[in-house]
């Protein structure tokens, strides 16, 4: 976020990068997650370091993730990959974005397109909601998580199961607008390509995450 005052402040001592030449114009760092601070299997310690000293010159540091999980899970995956907790301030994700849009439209019943029902994660997202799950037919709304194999699978593979649904124009919550994710050498689906799928069939999507303003909207 630009400086508020105006002024330019005096250059700061990161010595990685991009960073260092601009963080003298901003008050806050806005900073994505997958990819840039871990890649699923490791941390990018470059990055990190280059966020902590942001912290300790400039100002705060807020991690901004498209997982469709809450906040407090992906702080979860930092120490075993290896992200350091000094090098941010506070994290917010499309996942906490979707549990507001989900309690808004409660008790449904809605569909959900997980990336596997029966995994621990998806049950995070709808914890505590007074929430009703039903199949297509009967459902309010869809929300997406992803798809229930990301390696193997193939967004296409759903055009026949998600029709139906689009032709009625149930609205489609897309809990991670990622179209792919690389965790490790591997390329993931992720629930936005399931939702670029619905929008190409005529279904109308709602996106919670980013570069969509709702999560903004929390930082």
């Amino acid at each position: 976020m630009p400086k508020s005052s105006g002024q330019q402040a005096a250059p700061t001592r990161f010595g990685f990068g991009g960073l260092s030449r601009i963080a003298g114009r901003y008050d806050v760092v806005l900073c994505d997650v997958w990819g840039v601070l871990h890649n699923g299997r490791r941390a990018f310690a470059p990055a990190c370091e280059a966020l902590r000293q942001f912290r300790q010159e400039v100002g705060p540091v807020v991690l901004i993730s498209n997982a469709p999980v809450p906040a407090e899970q992906v702080a979860e995956v930092f120490p075993r990959v290896g992200v350091p907790s000094d090098c941010y301030d506070s994290i917010v994700t499309s996942g906490d974005a979707t549990r507001l849009e989900l309690a808004s439209r409660a008790p449904g019943p809605f569909w959900r397109l997980g990336t596997d029902e029966g995994f621990e994660r998806d049950d995070y997202l709808f914890a505590g909601l007074p929430l009703t799950f039903t199949d297509a037919d009967d459902a309010r709304f869809i929300a997406a998580m992803g798809l229930p194999d990301p390696i193997n699978g193939h967004p296409d593979d759903y055009v026949a199961l998600l029709r139906p649904a689009a032709e009625r124009k149930l609205e489609m919550i897309c809990a991670n607008p990622d179209i792919q994710v690389r965790v490790g050498d591997k390329l993931w689906w992720c629930a936005g390509s399931i939702a670029r799928v619905y929008e190409q069939l005529g279904g109308p999507v709602i996106y919670p995450g980013k570069p969509h303003a709702a999560i903004y909207q929390l930082s």
